[in-house]
This record gives C-alpha cells, structure tokens and sequence, in this order.
C-alpha cells in the first residue's frame, strides 16, 4: 500500500463518517418533527351472535397496557375502520421512530459505501457487512411497526358501539374483551 493509496483511504473514511454523521443528525431532527404514525391494530374478534341478520363481535386487547382514551360512548355508530380507543403507547412509538432512524442511516451508510469502493475506499466485505446491517435493521423497523400497530383498536366494520367493556386509564390484559359492536349490515 503506497503512501498515497493511504492517504486516500483516511480521506475518504473521514468524508464517510461526515455524511454518516450529517444523515443521523438529520434524521433524528425530522424525527423529532414528525408525529408517529398509528397503524390500526389486528383484532382479535370474537363472534357473538347472529340478531336479525347482523353480526355482533367483541373485540379484543392484542397487547398488555394502560388505556389512554376512548373516543366512542355505548350507543355511538362507528364506521369500518374508525378508532375507538388508544393505548398508551409512547414508549412504543418512541421504539418505531428510532427502528426507522436507524433503518434509514444504515441504508445511506450503504449507498455511501458503494460509492467508496467505486473509488476503490471500501472493501467488497465493508458493503457486503452494510448491506445485511440494512436488511437486519428493516426488519426491527418492520416488528416495531407491528408492535405499534396494536396500539389503536379501530372497528372491523361499521355499527353500533353495543358495550365499552373498560375505562381510561385501566389496565387491559392480552386477550381482554374491550368493546362489543353490532353491525350496521342485514
């Protein structure tokens, strides 16, 4: 390795970490602006009851936590996919945000090292090691978003709001009934 080649390489390498640094400072600061986005949560539905033609069906906690509003009273229509109440999901929504912040900066150290070793500064093993660092980052990205997305209860179809089963600020095990819903359908 001449003196030239090495030079090369610790030039190249500090303009790596620069753009690597830049992109998650970046990217945290967006972050910070973004509201999190609430997925509707997969129910865990238990038919009822057939009443003249309509289907009544409770739905279930998918996720152990505390309650932190419910936005539809006993009697209320709802429509398919309306939200019907929220847990308290801060704590989950901070995860999502930080698995996609870190998704996003592998996936630019990636790109940047592509270019790298275009210039001959980066090794077919450094790329090869960022591009499973992206792959293994999409996927916490992909659980956390699943996590999140039980965070909200939204109706599977839209009805009447039969019984609301908890309160704000309770605690609903895995599995505990919520709310009951009739459909609107004959």
């Amino acid at each position: 390795m001449t003196y030239g080649s090495i030079v090369k390489s610790v030039i190249m390498g500090a303009i790596m970490m620069a753009l690597i640094g830049f992109t998650l400072s970046a990217q945290a600061a967006q972050d910070m602006d973004k509201d999190s986005v609430e997925k509707p949560a997969p129910l865990s539905i238990q038919k009822r009851s057939m009443n003249e033609g309509k289907a009544r069906v409770v739905l279930s906690a998918q996720r152990t936590g505390q309650i932190r509003d419910i936005l539809k009273d006993k009697g209320d229509s709802v429509k398919k996919g309306e939200t019907i109440l929220r847990f308290q999901c801060d704590e989950v929504n901070a995860q999502a945000r930080a698995a996609q912040a870190e998704f996003e900066a592998s996936e630019q150290a990636y790109l940047n090292l592509i270019q790298l070793k275009d210039l001959d500064a980066a090794s077919g093993y450094e790329v090869d090691q960022a591009r499973l660092t992206v792959k293994k980052n999409q996927a916490l990205r992909d659980a956390h978003s699943a996590d999140l997305s039980t965070c909200l209860i939204k109706a599977p179809f839209s009805g009447t709001l039969e019984a609301v089963l908890i309160q704000p600020h309770e605690t609903a095990r895995m599995g505990q009934a919520l709310v009951e819903i009739q459909s609107a359908q004959e």
